[in-house]
């Protein structure tokens, strides 16, 4: 296709607009996504991945940290700054209520 003078500059591609996303959908509906990432991966093109929500939690630069909560302990994504190396402890999740006493006092005062 970059060899066609419709498709051969950018000017001439956004000429083309419609004919492109037209010719590009209907290749990319003719292959599974792995296959697709696969290739782009190994062409060195820059691409971005539509994810379903259990793919993105999967993700490998989702970084997680396990939190204890009144349930048990939970995995949850961690807070995207890391410091030193080192990424922000959190504390447990309270129990509901569990600070009701106290905020009341010190919106009290």
């Amino acid at each position: 296709m970059a060899a066609q003078p419709e498709f051969a500059s950018n000017v001439a591609r956004v000429e083309n607009r419609a004919a492109l996303d037209g010719r590009i959908a209907a290749f990319f509906g003719q292959h599974a996504r792995d296959e697709l990432v696969a290739r782009l991966r190994a062409a060195k093109i820059a691409f971005g991945e539509v994810n379903t929500v259990a793919r993105f939690s999967g993700h490998p630069q989702l970084r997680r940290v396990t939190i204890a909560t009144p349930g048990g302990a939970v995995a949850i994504p961690a807070p995207p700054p890391i410091v030193d190396g080192r990424t922000p402890a959190l504390g447990p999740v309270p129990a509901i209520g569990e600070h009701s006493a106290k905020i009341r006092k010190e919106f009290a005062a």
